[in-house]
């Protein structure tokens, strides 16, 4: 995103903020809770908060820097219609409020859980996680020569490993598939792989990819040769050679979507996915690997790219 978009996002939201409660208020619809305030949720809020119109003055936004049990998050309020959980932490607290209040939650991993939800009230995730079918063109686009990819799973994805199998030689690549069950079976492979594959391809996953663990695999893909494929743009300018990540505004959007849908009692998808992925590539680490890209300079509008130098 450039410049002038991220700065919007933050005035917006920040406008927006001015006026917002921090308890619900009488005819209140809608409780929203927050995780952070990091720049990917202020944006998605932002824009969330724009695209339910009408019903963005039915917001209300719960406070989670509090030590009040998750059951009174609704506590002298008319019940809300509906709750939005944007991130982990948020979907924690709402896990255990009132179960009668259906819940959609949002900017989490698809594995994502909360032991107190309940199976009715959790009706629909808009998930991080970027569909591989968005994700290979836009590789290959930039990367035509190089075909071989390793991706590095979670021991018993059986699923995942058929759907990737299956998209991978849909879109002309070999797939190499290794379990790992820790960051240590991440380094590991690094090592094994060197010389078979052309990109080692990570996918979100809070086991195999915690903070601590990024710049030991950043230095074993340097090491052996190995570029990173990551899964956002802080992995990238942490020394992943190519990344791709949800656009965070048009998560805010698809999630108020869902809302409108959950407020008119329309059926709604269990999951959904992300609609539009950015792209991000490391000029830097590209080069240190000797690897040439495509020209990027002209990127599908609606979908930008951007480049680390």
């Amino acid at each position: 995103m450039n410049y002038f978009r991220k700065s919007l996002a933050v005035v917006l939201l920040l406008a927006l903020s001015l006026s917002r409660p921090t308890a619900a208020t009488a005819g209140s619809q809608i409780a929203v809770a927050v995780s952070s305030n990091a720049p990917a949720f202020e944006e998605a809020v932002a824009a969330f908060r724009i695209a339910l119109g009408e019903d963005g003055a039915l917001v209300f936004f719960v406070p989670l820097d509090n030590k009040e049990p998750a059951k009174s998050l609704f506590a002298g309020a008319e019940r809300p219609r509906a709750a939005v959980a944007f991130g982990s932490r948020a979907f924690e607290a709402f896990a255990s409020a009132d179960p009668a209040v259906p819940l959609v939650v949002s900017m989490v991993l698809s594995t994502d859980s909360a032991g107190g939800a309940r199976p009715q009230q959790r009706i629909s995730t808009v998930s991080l996680s970027v569909s591989p079918t968005l994700m290979l063109p836009k590789l290959r686009s930039a990367f035509p020569n190089r075909k071989r990819l390793a991706v590095l799973l979670s021991s018993g994805s059986t699923s995942l490993r058929m759907e990737l199998s299956a998209l991978a030689q849909r879109f002309g690549y070999t797939l190499e598939i290794i379990e790992c069950s820790a960051p240590r079976d991440v380094l590991e492979a690094f090592a094994a792989l060197r010389g078979r594959v052309d990109f080692v391809w990570c996918l979100p996953d809070n086991i195999l990819f915690p903070s601590a663990a990024i710049p030991p695999i950043i230095l074993a893909s340097i090491r052996n040769q190995l570029p990173v494929i990551g899964f956002s743009e802080g992995l990238v300018r942490a020394g992943a050679a190519v990344g791709f990540y949800p656009d965070y505004a048009d998560i805010g959007a698809q999630t108020a979507e869902m809302v409108k849908r959950v407020l008119a009692k329309q059926e709604i998808p269990h999951v959904e996915t992300p609609r539009k992925v950015r792209m991000a590539v490391n000029d830097r680490v590209l080069r240190i690997l000797g690897i040439e890209r495509a020209n990027l300079s002209k990127p599908d509008p609606s979908n930008e790219v951007l480049v680390i130098h």
